[in-house]
C-alpha cells in the first residue's frame, strides 16, 4: 500500500471491484468512469516511469558487432568453423528490459546454435550455410511495443517451441528458454526467406 505506483492502483482496482459488486440498478457509473481514467492516465504514466527504471541494454551495430565476435573467437578457440552472419537492424540503437550479461548470454547461445545448425547443412547440401541476426522493435496486435532478439540460419531440420520446452537446462537453447522466461520474454520461431529457412530468438514487451 505505500508503494507510490502500485499502491494507488492497488486502491482504484479494489475501488472498482466494490463498484462492479454493486447491484446493476445501484451502480456508481461515473466513479467507475472515473477509476478507468485515473488507470489509463496516471496509474499508465507512473507504471511506465517504473518500467523506466528497471535494467535496460541497448543494442546497436558496434555491441552486436562486440559480442559477434566474442562468439567467433570461442568458436575459432574450439576448432568449429565459423560461418559471418549477415546483420539486420530496422532501427540504429534498440532498448532491451533486460540486464546486460543476461541478454549477452541470450545472444550468444542464440547464434552458437545457429552456427552448428548452418554447418550441418552445408556438407549435405554443397553449398554454403548462412546465419542471420535481426534486432526489430515493432508493436503487436494489441498495441504493445516489443522488441525483439532473432537469430536465423539456413538448416533444413526443422524445430519446434515444444523441442526447446524439452531440452535438459544448463546448454544451448535450454540456456535461452530459462533466461527469456525469467525476463518476462518470449521464445519466438518462425520462417524466413531463402536463403534462410528460419530464425530463432526472443522477444520482450516494453
Amino acid at each position: 500500500a505505500r508503494e507510490p505506483a502500485l499502491g494507488p492502483l492497488a486502491a482504484d482496482l479494489a475501488r472498482a471491484e466494490r463498484l462492479l459488486a454493486a447491484p446493476a440498478a445501484a451502480l456508481d457509473a461515473p466513479a467507475l468512469l472515473a477509476v478507468d481514467r485515473r488507470v489509463r492516465g496516471a496509474h499508465a504514466d507512473a507504471l511506465a516511469s517504473l518500467l523506466e527504471e528497471g535494467p535496460r541494454t541497448r543494442l546497436g551495430a558496434p555491441e552486436l558487432s562486440e559480442w559477434i565476435a566474442t562468439v567467433e573467437a570461442t568458436a575459432r578457440g574450439e576448432g568449429a568453423g565459423w560461418i559471418a552472419p549477415a546483420l539486420m537492424l530496422r532501427e540504429l540503437d534498440v532498448d532491451f528490459p533486460v540486464e546486460r550479461d543476461a541478454l549477452h548470454a541470450i545472444f550468444a547461445n542464440l547464434l552458437r546454435n545457429a552456427q552448428v545448425a548452418a554447418a550441418a547443412r552445408a556438407p549435405a547440401s554443397g553449398a554454403g550455410g548462412h546465419v542471420i541476426v535481426r534486432v526489430e522493435s515493432e508493436r503487436d496486435v494489441t498495441g504493445q511495443k516489443v522488441v525483439s532478439l532473432l537469430v536465423g540460419d539456413s538448416a533444413a531440420a526443422p524445430l519446434t517451441l515444444e523441442a526447446i520446452e524439452e531440452r535438459e537446462s544448463g546448454r544451448g537453447l535450454a540456456i535461452v528458454r530459462d533466461l527469456v522466461r525469467k525476463w518476462r520474454g518470449r521464445l519466438v520461431i518462425r520462417p524466413e526467406g531463402a536463403p534462410f529457412t528460419k530464425v530463432v530468438g526472443a522477444s520482450f514487451p516494453l
